[in-house]
């Protein structure tokens, strides 16, 4: 088969030859082409360099695929007996192999240059020169790339070895937790994940499919929405993988190498190696408190000082908020056994329950003060952000307090009377 594909490779003789002849230097390698057709096709670009080969049982819809050599120091020698195995190298070997190929020949470009500059990176793992995990050139510096005689073949080495270096980078938020704060105008946990690195991920898609999850990207930002009853205030973790890779699904789908007792062992494909990411959402509420504090007084606007329990039982205030789209919604409290109130929720409906139970959208002042002549309810929890206090029910023969606006402030109390 030697002097086959001599239409691709006419520039080689003097370029690939050289490259072959000077890396000889770093350890010999090479073959004598001579196998079995009826198992294995093998062809070559030039001398001692590994074209492609093609078997009937590995290759997908028969399509030929590119062999590498991997062992340097040992010949072909008119080795008859190749077999494939999966297990020559470590996963972790396969795998750095495999990406290489991912990035080099064939899968981004079928060119010469390609071709010896995909072979020049597999002999840097294969002779220890490429840490496997980092894929990165060990800190000797020592590489085949000035072995390289051609232009081209030195431009395709550093294409490769970019794309190959930055394969397991993942982006700045890998790994953190990102707080989303509840905003009471829009009634949603917000919260920005920043990434400047441009790694595409399908992290997006994976937060989306979350109920109550929404995520969008704009630059360099995935701004994150979740509604309150599907938020994790101990956090959710969302796990995807790192996108935008060359389209390996046209080719064998794992690393295969090619044996015999006798002859230079080789290798071909694309070891599956996705890159996980994760990012955890959590929610957290900047809340205060508010102290509401009910005096009353009679038609004829006189202070009343005595009696104030049963005044004070007859006597229902509901706490209202304005979305940013409009709307109206209503707090909802639980209520403990002081008679202090807790923010709960918020709710389309305005409660007309009766606010003697747990859970309550309506509330009383339930303490009384008769030494300043007034009750009090203590309100813990609120969100920060404005709300209307309004007095729903009132004794009759008593004037009803106006309705009145209070701003919460996140860690503080603070307090009106009505």
């Amino acid at each position: 088969m030697k002097g086959k594909r001599k239409s691709l490779l006419s520039r080689i003789l003097s370029g690939a030859l050289s490259f072959i002849v000077a890396l000889t230097t770093l350890g010999s390698f090479g073959v004598e082409l001579s196998a079995s057709a009826s198992s294995l096709k093998l062809e070559q670009i030039h001398g001692d360099f590994w074209y492609y080969w093609n078997v009937a049982d590995n290759a997908p819809n028969g399509t030929k695929l590119s062999a590498f050599c991997v062992e340097l120091g040992t010949y072909l020698n008119n080795g008859t007996n190749y077999t494939s195995s999966t297990t020559y190298y470590s996963d972790t070997m396969k795998k750095a192999m495999g990406d290489t190929i991912r990035y080099g020949y064939p899968v981004v470009s079928t060119s010469e240059a390609y071709f010896c500059a995909t072979q020049a990176i597999v002999w840097e793992f294969a002779d220890g020169l490429r840490d496997v995990d980092t894929l990165k050139l060990k800190k000797s510096g020592t590489s085949y790339y000035n072995k390289l005689t051609s232009t081209s073949e030195q431009d395709a080495y550093k294409a490769i070895a970019a794309k190959l270096e930055k394969h397991k980078a993942k982006p700045t938020y890998n790994g953190k937790t990102i707080t989303l704060k509840y905003n009471l105008s829009t009634n949603l946990y917000e919260g920005t994940i920043t990434d400047k690195t441009g790694y595409s991920t399908d992290i997006i898609s994976k937060i989306n499919a979350a109920t109550g999850y929404t995520a969008t990207k704009s630059g360099n930002n995935i701004k994150v929405t979740v509604k309150p009853a599907n938020i994790s205030t101990t956090g959710k973790k969302f796990t995807g993988e790192k996108t935008g890779f060359p389209d390996i699904s046209g080719y064998q789908n794992n690393v295969v190498f090619i044996m015999d007792n006798n002859a230079q062992k080789l290798m071909s494909g694309v070891y599956p190696d996705p890159v996980a990411v994760n990012v955890t959402l959590k929610g957290e509420v900047d809340s205060g408190n508010f102290n509401v504090y009910k005096k009353y007084y009679d038609a004829n606007a006189n202070l009343i000082t005595t009696g104030l329990s049963t005044l004070r039982d007859d006597t229902y205030f509901r706490l209202s908020t304005n979305l940013s789209d409009g709307s109206t919604m209503y707090v909802r409290f639980t209520k403990d056994s002081t008679g202090n109130y807790t923010y709960y929720a918020l709710t389309a409906t305005a409660s007309t329950k009766k606010p003697d139970g747990d859970e309550t959208g309506q509330l009383i002042t339930g303490e009384v003060d008769n030494d300043k002549h007034r009750t009090v309810a203590s309100l813990k929890g609120l969100p920060e952000g404005t709300y209307t206090l309004t007095e729903v029910q009132y004794p009759s023969g008593y004037i009803p307090s106006d309705p009145i606006t209070i701003e919460v402030v996140a860690d503080k109390t603070k307090s009106a009377t009505v």
